[in-house]
């Protein structure tokens, strides 16, 4: 998904990707992949849970997990256009 802020104010890239792999496999994956995290939130572990990653200057990629609530969970990337 694409979208903007109007005005040339920039915009926004939105990916969804889900996977059958556990919130913790997952969230491992991206803590140990992700360079320049300016600030994280985690909470739960397993197979439960939800993570927010936020990286480079004033957020320009955000980087979410949710568990689906069983044995997968679904990763929402977002990145600020210009």
């Amino acid at each position: 998904m694409e979208g903007s802020a109007g005005s040339g104010q920039g915009g926004v890239e939105m990916y969804t990707l889900s996977t059958t792999d556990n919130f913790g496999k997952v969230t491992a994956f991206y803590k140990a992949n992700l360079k320049n995290v300016k600030n994280n939130f985690v909470q739960g572990s397993g197979e439960q849970g939800m993570a927010m990653f936020s990286i480079g200057e004033n957020a320009a990629v955000t980087v979410n997990i949710i568990s689906d609530g069983k044995q997968g969970a679904t990763i929402q990337v977002a990145k600020k256009t210009k």
